[in-house]
């Protein structure tokens, strides 16, 4: 039950509990009043994916992601797990079909073993919870306890049954991770069969790395030919769309722009806080209470813990350690804050950590457990082994407790150790045990360590971060709103924005399941707004961290192909390039060089050099991939110009030197061996793509996220 109490304590069960009764709520109103076809968040390969299905397998998730990770999901994580659950749904589904069709399955006995048998899943084994305690690695008999635990026969309480429910839904999740894993493993094993390289393949990879040379070269960029050299005419732009029409798919998106407001504090907000400071300074050097002026005044709480020049207040350390006791520094304005500072001691010399071992005393009653512990001291300070004393009477488990400056000895539970008990301890000299009640009996501490002494003063500090006021930020929201009701087409939009000297930044393609938008942190109600509204509207003023956001739709397109219109720069650029690679070699063919140099020169350029290039090394490092020298390099002379050709980044002139015939034991059998391991590799990603491509896939989340 101990992984049970682990996930009982966790808060964000009730989060989830309640976060999806309302999600229930909001989708139950939401499908009431739609179609049925909206009442799913996606259909895939003909399956239908319900959006109270999906938000579970989201729900899971987030709390797989949080028993994992030890902390509340939120923001782009809680994004990344609902994008991995739709990517595993889709991967799920399509692969599904493939696996029903080849007749792929995953036994009962399969996952067990994979589960408690002698190889436990990588999956199972790297989960925390399975991990022991005390020596960190991986423990079986945890999991076959928690998988134990799942039982809920006999138990009545609705909590515990609802702990158990949740147990089991993070069992699953993971059983079913595994078992996907296993299927997937089987599935590219049994494809990979049929991918076994050829002995030709073998041969022509073998030849492909003997023929080395170095290559010196001057590339001649395409750019050297200006736009309006080369034409390309509105019928060659249709014909070259109609030719490749398959590379214009696209998937739903929008183009748009907008206007950021941002919300910060005025010249205003910082002068009153400055003034609010400085009619305490007075009352600050004088008040006798400073605990309660502190607390009154100040974002930061008092706190009483003498502290070393390492750990004080950077700006306030000269002042602290120079100073005298009641002195008062400041107001000062540092990093949006505005502070004054007070030193409350002098300034003392001791230990800046100790390390400190205990014993926990817990006996039926709290006399007895004091009893108990000051015979357990008396013991200790009379020589006793401290060891032997923990093993016998301690509930801790281990006596040691660690390294502490007061500090951070000042957060450790206060159930465990109090604030008396850590004045005590750094006031401890002698190294003597002693003992005071705490939450749960009777704590035993001795001081075994100490380091060396260093300076320490207590310093008070009132601080008060500036923020942005009711009226500053009415007055933020009334720009960008007379902003927008001013101005509801695009036109209006971007001639006012030029007007009133606003910085109009714009987001093209933006898909709409885009959580995040540049520059703008959660900002995923400004993309589920574009995606809902027509060409040329203008949003009324939409709320995002820091700042409010105007913005204006200039072009929304379709899922399917890309119009002639969309695709005309596109293409247009395609053709502009493959003319100026003709122009530009056609031109260089008709001048006469008789060296790199020459070349290098006349363009105002520098001389490449690339080493060992050969037709499967065909890298020109500041040019990238260029095939067209790696395959030439073999039949090339040492010495001699060759060029210009047409690479795909320049025009290249080069020479070779250094031409090798590099021997290799490799023999063809072994070559085949390696190039079926690298396809066996390689498969799933070649293999997922292709299929996610041919998958027939509505999505529908933006409606819902």
């Amino acid at each position: 039950m101990a992984t049970l109490e682990k996930i009982r304590e966790k808060r964000v069960l009730l989060l989830v509990l309640v976060g999806g009764a309302m999600l229930a709520f909001v989708l139950g109103d939401f499908l009431t009043n739609t179609d049925r076809k909206e009442q799913f968040v996606a259909e895939i390969e003909g399956e239908k994916i319900s959006a109270l299905d999906f938000q579970n397998k989201i729900e899971t998730a987030n709390f797989v992601y949080e028993v994992q990770t030890g902390k509340n999901i939120s923001g782009e994580d809680a994004e990344r797990v609902r994008n991995s659950v739709w990517e595993t749904t889709k991967k799920e589904i399509i692969l599904g079909k493939e696996f029903e069709e080849i007749g792929i399955s995953v036994s009962d006995e399969e996952l067990k073993e994979m589960v408690v048998g002698q190889y436990p899943h990588q999956y199972v084994v790297s989960q925390p919870m399975f991990r022991n305690q005390e020596t960190g690695q991986f423990d079986r008999n945890l999991v076959v306890n928690f998988i134990n635990s799942l039982n809920a026969e006999g138990v009545e309480d609705p909590v515990q049954l609802e702990n158990i429910n949740k147990a089991k839904s993070y069992w699953s999740y993971i059983e079913n991770a595994i078992k996907q894993q296993k299927l997937e493993e089987k599935y590219f094993m049994l494809i990979g069969k049929a991918m076994n390289a050829t002995s030709l393949e073998a041969q022509y990879a073998i030849n492909a790395r003997k023929e080395t040379a170095d290559v010196n070269y001057v590339a001649v960029p395409y750019t050297t030919i200006a736009d309006e050299d080369v034409a390309v005419s509105e019928s060659e732009i249709k014909a070259r769309y109609k030719e490749q029409k398959e590379n214009f798919k696209q998937s739903a998106s929008v183009d748009f722009s907008y206007v950021v407001f941002k919300v910060a504090p005025s010249r205003k907000d910082y002068d009153e806080i400055e003034e609010f400071l400085n009619v305490l300074v007075d009352e600050y050097k004088t008040t006798t209470d400073v605990v309660s002026f502190v607390n009154e005044n100040s974002d930061e709480l008092y706190s009483n813990i003498k502290l070393s020049e390492n750990e004080i207040d950077p700006d306030f350390k000269t002042f602290a350690f120079s100073g005298k006791k009641g002195e008062v520094s400041g107001p000062i304005w540092v990093d949006q804050t505005y502070k004054m500072a007070r030193i409350e001691s002098d300034v003392e010399t001791y230990a800046d950590s100790v390390k400190i071992r205990g014993i926990l005393v817990i006996e039926d009653s709290k006399e007895r457990s004091k009893e108990l512990a000051d015979s357990i001291v008396n013991a200790v300070n009379g020589g006793a082994d401290f060891e032997a004393l923990t093993a016998k009477y301690s509930k801790m488990g281990t006596s040691d407790m660690g390294w502490f400056t007061e500090t951070t000895l000042s957060k450790v539970d206060k159930k465990i150790i109090s604030k008396e008990m850590a004045e005590k301890i750094f006031a401890n000299k002698d190294g003597k045990a002693f003992a005071m009640d705490n939450f749960y009996g009777t704590q035993i501490v001795q001081v075994v360590e100490k380091t060396a002494p260093v300076k320490k003063v207590l310093l008070s500090v009132v601080s008060r971060n500036v923020i942005i006021s009711d009226e500053t930020e009415k007055l933020i929201y009334d720009e960008a709103n007379q902003f927008s009701v001013e101005n509801r087409t695009l036109a209006a939009f971007e001639s006012a924005a030029n007007e009133k000297g606003y910085f109009v930044r714009k987001a093209d393609r933006v898909d709409p399941m885009t959580y995040n938008i540049a520059g703008l942190n959660e900002s995923r109600n400004i993309v589920t707004w574009a995606n809902s509204a027509e060409k040329n509207q203008v949003s009324d003023v939409l709320e995002v961290q820091d700042a409010f956001v105007v913005a204006v739709v200039r072009d929304k397109h379709e899922a399917g192909y890309a119009t002639l219109a969309e695709a005309s720069s596109t293409v247009k650029s395609e053709l502009m390039l493959e003319k100026k690679q003709d122009k530009l070699v056609s031109d260089l063919a008709g001048k006469s060089f008789n060296s790199l140099q020459a070349v290098a020169e006349a363009y105002n350029t520098t001389i490449g050099e690339a080493k060992s290039v050969s037709v499967s090394n065909a890298r020109l490092q500041s040019l990238g991939y260029e095939p067209i020298v790696g395959a030439a390099v073999a039949k090339a002379q040492e010495g001699v110009l060759n060029g210009p050709v047409k690479g795909h980044n320049a025009a290249i002139y080069y020479v070779v030197s250094n031409k090798q015939t590099v021997s290799t034991d490799v023999d063809v059998k072994n070559e085949v061996e390696n190039m079926s391991r690298t396809y066996m590799y390689r498969l799933p990603y070649l293999i997922m793509p292709y299929l996610n491509k041919e998958a027939d896939v509505e999505d529908s989340r933006a409606k819902f996220y």
